[in-house]
C-alpha cells in the first residue's frame, strides 16, 4: 500500500547532535575551567558523550526519568577526573540545557530531503527528547515548517520502542500503519518499535549490518527519495 505519511526521528537523523553538543560542551569547558581535570575540550566531550548515551539507555528503557539525566550526567562526567562539584555540574548542566537546543548544525542533506518529500506526504516527528527542547530546535532549525506533527515521549507518556508513543502518533495523524514509514538512526528504538507494529521502515546509518526485514537502509537522507519511489 502507498505510503502516505512519515515520521522521523529528530536527534541523529535530522538535528545533529554531536555536532551541536560539541560546540556547546567546547563553551563550557572553557566558561567553568575544566581544563583543571580533563586533558582537553576533546577528552571532555567524549566522557559527556558516554555518561550521556548510557543515561539515556536507562531512559529509554523507563529505568530512569528526564531529570535524572539532567542532574546525573555532569556530576559524572566531572567525578570521572575528581572534581566532585555537585554545584559545579548542576550550573554545567543548566547551561548546556539552555544554549545547546539553540544550535543549528542539521545532518548533510535533511534541507534538501524536507523540501522533496513535504509537497507529496504528511510529516511528522516522533521522538524520545523533551518536550520543550525539542521544539526549540524545530524552531531555530526552521524544521519546524515541514512537519504538522511532533510526538515525544513527555506527550505520549511513552518512549520508544513501546507500542504507545507509536500508536499515539498514528492517532494524531489519523493514519493506518500500513500507509505510515519510520525513519530514524536507532535500530532498537526507531527501527525495532516500528517493525514491531508492522510499519515500513527506513534505517539511516552507516553500520554495515544488515537491515532486518522490512526495511530499508540509507546511509545519505538523500537516498530517501529514491527508497521512497520503492515503496
Amino acid at each position: 500500500m502507498p505510503v502516505k505519511t512519515i515520521f522521523f526521528d529528530l536527534d541523529h537523523t535530522l538535528w545533529d547532535y554531536d555536532t551541536n553538543a560539541r560546540e556547546t560542551l567546547f563553551e563550557i569547558y572553557d566558561d567553568f575551567r575544566l581544563d583543571r581535570g580533563f586533558s582537553s575540550a576533546e577528552e571532555f566531550f567524549q566522557t559527556y558523550l558516554v555518561h550521556n548515551e548510557k543515561l539515556w539507555h536507562l531512559y529509554n528503557h523507563g529505568k530512569i526519568g528526564r531529570d535524572d539525566i539532567r542532574e546525573r550526567r555532569f556530576y559524572q562526567v566531572i567525578s570521572d577526573v575528581g572534581l566532585d562539584d555537585k554545584k559545579m555540574a548542576e550550573q554545567m548542566s543548566d547551561q548546556f540545557m539552555e544554549v545547546c537546543p539553540h544550535k543549528t548544525a542539521v545532518m548533510p542533506g535533511t534541507y534538501e530531503i524536507m523540501e522533496h518529500l513535504k509537497p507529496v506526504y504528511q510529516m511528522g516527528i516522533i521522538t524520545n527528547g523533551f518536550s520543550d527542547t525539542q521544539a526549540i530546535k524545530m524552531a531555530k532549525t526552521g524544521l519546524d515548517k515541514y512537519f504538522e506533527i511532533m510526538v515525544t515521549s513527555e506527550s505520549a507518556k511513552a518512549r520508544k520502542p513501546s507500542a504507545e508513543i507509536f500508536n499515539t502518533a498514528l492517532t494524531e495523524a489519523r493514519a493506518q500503519a500500513a500507509h505510515v514509514v519510520m525513519i530514524g538512526d536507532n535500530r532498537a528504538t526507531d527501527i525495532g518499535g516500528a517493525l514491531t507494529l508492522g510499519w515500513k521502515t527506513i534505517w539511516y546509518t552507516k553500520e554495515e549490518e544488515e537491515a532486518p526485514e522490512n526495511c530499508w537502509k540509507v546511509k545519505h537522507l538523500e537516498e530517501i527519495a529514491q527508497v521512497m519511489e520503492e515503496l
